[in-house]
Order: structure tokens, then sequence, then C-alpha cells
């Protein structure tokens, strides 16, 4: 009777574990799925209502100086300081209402949405990231799939700027048979990996290693002081092309 019960027992405290993972799990794919349409949100805003007004008001401040050149009056450097912090301000919001809402993506997939992604970084002159794929412009994944893939390459990118103090970056996606392969390679400073920091690198790899659990695929991260660093991702897929 004694080991019967034990074995019982045994068996009830398995299911109990494995319940309370699969709860874990679709509390963080909530928290992901929030995060993602509030983002959505405020980009649609930014786009939609925002974005309209700026150009309302760079097109009447334009007319505005069209009119004193037509008088032949010279512009006070006061307008010329106003109308160069219209375009730095329409260009930030752009650029906001891009990064919340990777329209690109949306459209056109990780093909198109990576060769945009790495020419802005690369066109701001502060790191100099090499990009390879064999993948072509027309495939397209499950949207879930594209977007966590996209995500975790800003934040293994963003790690690599801002913490690694890395120059230069090599990107490469490779897709296989029934998988992708995210890898990450920067020559930064490298970090020991035993004494990761929640307030360091900890949170943005724990946000990646959350995106890739969650779609069933395997995290790698190799690093050492000095030697840089190294992440992998690969991602169960099926191509909708």
């Amino acid at each position: 009777m004694k080991a019967s019960v034990s074995h019982e027992e045994v068996i009830i405290i398995a299911e109990r574990t494995n319940i309370t993972e699969d709860v874990e799990v679709e509390s963080v794919q909530a928290i992901l799925e929030g995060q993602e349409n509030e983002r959505r949100r405020i980009g649609r805003e930014i786009h939609d209502g925002l974005g309209p007004l700026m150009s309302y008001i760079k097109f009447s401040f334009d007319a505005i100086v069209e009119e004193i050149d037509s008088q032949s009056i010279s512009q006070p450097e006061l307008l010329k300081n106003i109308n160069e912090t219209i375009d730095i301000v329409s260009e930030d919001l752009r650029s906001l209402s891009h990064k919340l809402v990777p329209r690109t993506l949306d459209e056109f997939g990780l093909y198109s949405a990576f060769h945009n992604l790495i020419f802005k970084l690369n066109e701001s002159k502060k790191v100099n990231v090499e990009f390879y794929t064999n993948m072509g412009s027309e495939l397209r994944f499950d949207d879930e799939i594209e977007l966590n893939i996209f995500r975790c390459a800003q934040e293994l990118l963003n790690n690599a700027m801002k913490y690694a103090k890395a120059s230069h970056i090599l990107v490469q996606i490779i897709l296989h048979s029934d998988s992708i392969i995210l890898m990450v390679e920067d020559d930064g400073v490298g970090f020991d990996k035993m004494k990761l920091r929640p307030d360091h690198h900890g949170i943005g790899l724990t946000n990646v290693e959350t995106r890739v659990k969650l779609l069933e695929g395997e995290f790698n991260l190799d690093s050492e002081i000095g030697e840089g660093t190294v992440v992998s991702i690969e991602i169960p897929v099926k191509s909708n092309s």
C-alpha cells in the first residue's frame, strides 16, 4: 500500500509541474502579445495622427518661406532653425513609427525587413554590419515566427552596439528544410556567461530566450571577455510561399 501511495503521489506532483509550466508559458506569451499590440497601436497613432499633422506644418511653413523668398527678403536665422527642427522631428517620428510597427516586415517579410534594418544601421556610421542570407525575397512564414525572429535580431543588435560596443557585426539568416537559423556575431568586449546580471546583458538575452522558447526553438550563446559574442537561435518553420 505504501509503495502504491508513493507512486501515485509522484505522478500527481509531475502533473502539477507540467500544468505550472504550461501556465507560465501562456502567461509569457500573453505578455509578449500585449506588448506587440501596444507597439502597433502607438505606431499607428504616430503614423496616422502625428505624421499627417507634421506634413501639414511642414507644407505651411514652406509656403511662408517661399513667400518671403518671392519678395527678395532674406530669411531670418530663426526661420532656418525652425525649418531644420521640423525636418528633424518629422524624421524622428517616422523612425519611431517604423520601429514600433515593422511595416516592411508586415508587407514584405523577413528578407526585406532585415535588408532595411541593416541599411539603416550602416547609414548611421556607428557600426559596420554585414548581412548574409540564403533566403529569397518572396519567402513568407507565419506572422508570429517572422515577428519574433525580427524582434530577436533587434535585441541582439542593440546588445552588440550598446553593451558590447562592437564595431563590426555579422548577421546571418540561414534557411534549412525545416528550420531557420538566426546568428548574430560581434567583435565587442564580450562577457563572462557565468556572471550575467539582470541589470546588464541578462534582460535582453532573457527576452530573446523567451521568444525562442515560445516558438519551440533552440538558443545558444558563446562569449568570452575580449573575444566578442556569438548568439544563434534555431526555429522550426514551414514556408507559406
